[in-house]
């Protein structure tokens, strides 16, 4: 976007290159130091530089200072990285190379820089990019999907702009730039829902009472919490906090009842929505103009959070608040859709509406279609994410996963958790109580070697089983050892968790008839695994010799039905 005669960098060996920032500021520099030996980083969350680093970039040649933002506040004068900048570029005699490692608004920050490259992307591939084209190895040739405004009003750099070093990229016989590598270049500019409430639709919550149903996920992709976000904006008034099952701060283990209490980082009142109640009462609500949730789900039915969203968007509608959803990725792919769609009869907060075990849907779009299909009515606005599409995964996004519940510690558990997780209605455990919940299956009645021989015979696709055992440190068999299975999942893509799920529970039930047990019945006939299934007939069928692939016939029709009204309320292609 800017470049005075300063790139691309053609240094000497024993010239002493500073790459300077906080956020990423490790893989930049790493990058950089494969085409210059002599490199130094300094990474800092402050908004100056010390005097031993003042020293550092006062003797470099060249100083690359990468930025992050994600909203106008962070690319702010007063902002610690853009006070750091502008202490790089009074200290320094020398060339000063911006970039922005996500936005390319960020020369607004700094419009005087010498030089500036629009990153637009945080995955490894990208900052590669970017160090071949600060040394002449890579000839930019993008363009501004955007225009850049000028802090006077004006435009800073019109849509379009582009610099390139020359004619010399890769063409085709008619002339023409490779359509991919351009592609590549723009690849990986992502928002979440809450960033892109920050930065485009803040006008939602501006100048309101905002309540904030919340927990450890609610975070923008620098971990910054949300609830700190908003309670240190000004233009917002952050009134009450509601924790789910596991509770704001996700202390909380499965199924722990939390009680009403004030948050001590902000002083908050904290409504527990998994306690005496799971919906907002109006007493919880008086002081709020908007109701607000951001949680990540894990793209499995029976998983609270979603249901938890539903209860609170019947209480807006019942008091006139208006809800709003900031999206966030199903972990696990948004384009497969399986297992049984839940039979109402089997309603339960583990199963509020008929969807199945694994929906291939966001949070926000879940809302939509609740709202719409089971006549919520509530005052829905989703805030959708910038740059997601349903082939991408948590993993496709660069950010670091945080656990949205205690036994919930990986992306590698959630793409287990829609079949292993039916093994929580049996009497075998389900890996609570161990560092790999869900993907370690066993008991004490177990032999290991013979199960793992079992499930790999049946040839599942995407899926390994490893003989295995353990000793739960709580939950079933707790302070026992147990043997079993551990799930490997070898390609995500095969690998169905529901039809893997059930065949785990039909071959240890047929294996181990005499010590195998579903959970009790309760007064209705109903097993806590009816519950996690949506039905009855799996586990008659289990018991009394059914085969699996019989039974995904008959769930496969069901997920027809369903496919149909899901197509109506997807927010990304």
């Amino acid at each position: 976007m800017k470049n005075d005669n300063v790139l691309p960098l053609n240094l000497d060996e024993d010239k002493e290159l500073v790459v300077i920032g906080n956020s990423f500021s490790e893989e930049l520099a790493d990058q950089v130091k494969q085409h210059h030996e002599n490199t130094t980083l300094i990474k800092s969350s402050s908004g100056s530089l010390t005097d031993e680093q003042k020293e550092l970039v006062e003797e470099a040649d060249k100083v690359i200072v990468g930025t992050y933002t994600y909203n106008v506040s962070t690319r702010a004068d007063d902002h610690p990285q853009m006070q750091l900048m502008h202490d790089v570029m009074n200290t320094t005699d020398g060339d000063v190379i911006g970039i922005g490692i996500r936005n390319p608004y960020d020369i607004m920050a700094y419009p005087e820089v010498d030089a500036f490259i629009a990153q637009y992307g945080f995955r490894a591939a990208s900052f590669e990019a970017t160090a071949e084209t600060l040394f002449g190895e890579n000839d930019p040739s993008g363009e501004l999907p955007v225009a850049i405004p000028a802090q006077d009003g004006g435009t800073l750099y019109p849509f379009g702009t582009g610099l390139s070093y020359g004619d010399h990229g890769d063409e085709d016989e008619d002339g023409n730039e490779d359509e991919e590598e351009n592609e590549e270049e723009h690849d990986g500019s992502f928002q979440l829902g809450v960033e892109e409430l920050l930065d485009e639709e803040k006008a939602l919550i501006e100048g309101k009472k905002v309540g904030l149903i919340t927990n450890p996920t609610g975070v923008d992709q620098e971990l910054n919490s949300i609830v700190d976000i908003l309670h240190n904006d000004k233009d917002v008034d952050l009134t009450a906090l509601y924790g789910p099952e596991h509770g704001v701060r996700g202390s909380a283990q499965a199924g722990e009842y939390v009680d009403f209490y004030t948050d001590e980082q902000t002083g908050l009142p904290v409504y527990s929505l998994y306690g005496k109640t799971r919906k907002p009462t109006p007493e919880m609500l008086e002081d709020i103009d908007v109701l607000m949730f951001d949680i990540q789900d894990v793209g499995t039915r029976f998983y609270t959070y979603i249901y938890t969203m539903a209860y609170a968007m019947e209480a807006a509608q019942e008091n006139d608040i208006p809800f709003i959803v900031l999206d966030r990725p199903n972990p696990i792919g948004g384009e497969k859709v399986e297992g049984p769609v839940l039979d109402t009869d089997y309603k339960s907060f583990v199963g509020n509406y008929p969807i199945p075990l694994r929906h291939g849907m966001t949070v926000g779009e879940l809302a939509k279609l609740f709202n719409n299909e089971y006549d919520i009515g509530a005052d829905l606005t989703v805030v959708e994410m910038d740059g997601y599409d349903r082939s991408m995964d948590y993993n496709d996004t660069d950010m670091s996963f945080v656990a949205p519940s205690p036994n919930m510690p990986t992306v590698d558990t959630a793409y287990v958790y829609p079949g292993a997780a039916l093994i929580e209605g049996t009497n075998v455990s389900e890996g609570r109580g161990t560092t790999r919940p869900f993907e370690l299956i066993g008991a004490p009645f177990i032999n290991s070697t013979e199960l793992a021989e079992a499930m790999n015979k049946l040839d599942l696709p995407g899926v390994r089983f490893r003989a295995a055992s353990f000793t739960p440190a709580f939950s079933k068999h707790a302070g026992e050892l147990t043997h079993g299975v551990q799930l490997h999942v070898m390609d995500r893509d095969k690998f169905n968790p529901v039809v893997t799920g059930v065949h785990l529970v039909k071959t240890i039930h047929d294996m181990y008839p005499a010590d195998f047990q579903f959970r009790e019945e309760n007064s209705s006939g109903i097993s806590f695994f009816d519950y996690l299934i949506g039905n009855g007939w799996v586990r008659e069928g289990i018991e009394n010799g059914q085969s699996v692939s019989s039974m995904q016939k008959i769930w496969e029709k069901e997920l027809k039905g369903f496919k149909n009204i899901r197509e109506q309320y997807l927010l990304y292609k």
